[in-house]
């Protein structure tokens, strides 16, 4: 479920992520397919590439034709209620003939934080507002979860909770075909993060945006940005991996008791495979310390790269 990739438990909760192998169960998704049979034209952006006008219901996604050329893809989303306002719009790279039967049981699996389906190729995630990603000629399929899991998939005992409470996610999910089409360049943003293999580069400024690129070798990634204000940058990076283990129980860190946690989550990317870009909404104020954490898991599944691979960057905008 889309939502759960980048979001929040609580105020006070950190690492409310389905990729994170908290469920076992391997319960299916169970997906509904829509087509709109219409004809629905793309238009072309100043910078070359192509500009869709997409729309959220609770139980559809309008406005997506069957056919659109690659490169730069503009996406401006729309959420209509009563559908989650914080939900992502997921762009799926499948191999080639992948049926919807196929996509649905490996989604559902991929889920609860299993190993990514062999078919599943790359990825490009985008939120309600204008998002910019490139795709890559090829068999998709888009999709959102139906509805909105408000308590982030469970409530006592999330991490060891088997799954017994939980039902499978419902999913929207609509064929699409990208056919070749003209590259075109991503709009500037306020900085880059740049996933490399298990770590993070980050250049950004003070700003509202930033291009997350995933150069890495093999695997997917993200970047959730945490805002520790004030903080000292030293003491952010001594005592973030025992803060993210805690997933906020318990008394803070040294150092981190004047954390606002209601601005903890500054930003986050989509989810993206090797060679994937897009742009991204995060807040980044001079003077303040930031972290870049990836709660993704290996392509054969295991714990989110965080904690498996201590996959996480602390730097300060000037």
């Amino acid at each position: 479920m889309p939502q759960r990739w980048v979001r929040l438990l609580a105020v006070t909760g950190l690492v409310g992520l389905v990729l994170v192998g908290c469920g076992d169960d391997g319960d299916d998704a169970t997906t509904t397919t829509t087509t709109t049979g219409e004809t629905t034209t793309t238009e072309s952006d100043e910078a070359g590439g192509q500009t869709l006008d997409l729309t959220v219901t609770e139980d559809a996604l309008e406005g997506l034709p069957e056919e659109i050329p690659g490169g730069v893809v503009t996406v401006n989303l729309g959420v209509e209620p009563p559908a989650d306002p914080e939900l992502e719009l997921e762009f799926s790279k499948v191999a080639d003939g992948t049926s919807e039967q196929d996509f649905t049981e490996g989604l559902g699996s991929l889920l609860s934080g299993g190993p990514f389906p062999d078919f599943f190729e790359n990825n490009a995630g985008v939120g309600a507002g204008e998002y910019s990603v490139v795709l890559e000629p090829g068999s998709y399929f888009v999709w959102f979860e139906k509805g909105g899991d408000e308590e982030g998939g469970g409530e006592e005992g999330e991490e060891g909770a088997e799954g017994e409470d939980e039902t499978p996610p419902e999913i929207v999910a609509t064929a699409l075909s990208v056919t070749e089409g003209d590259a075109g360049e991503l709009p500037e943003t306020d900085g880059t993060i740049t996933a490399v293999d298990y770590g993070f580069e980050v250049d950004v400024q003070a700003g509202d945006s930033f291009t997350f690129r995933n150069d890495s070798s093999q695997q997917f990634h993200h970047a959730v940005v945490f805002n520790f204000g004030t903080i000292d940058r030293a003491t952010v990076e001594e005592n973030l991996p025992a803060f993210l283990q805690s997933e906020g129980e318990g008394p803070p860190p040294p150092g981190f008791e004047e954390l606002d946690f209601e601005k903890l989550e500054a930003g986050h990317s989509g989810v993206f495979g090797p060679g994937g870009t897009g742009t991204a909404v995060g807040t980044f104020e001079s003077g303040n310390t930031y972290a870049a954490v990836c709660f993704i898991q290996d392509r054969t599944g295991g714990p989110p790269h965080a904690f498996a691979h201590d996959m996480y960057e602390v730097f300060q905008v000037e």
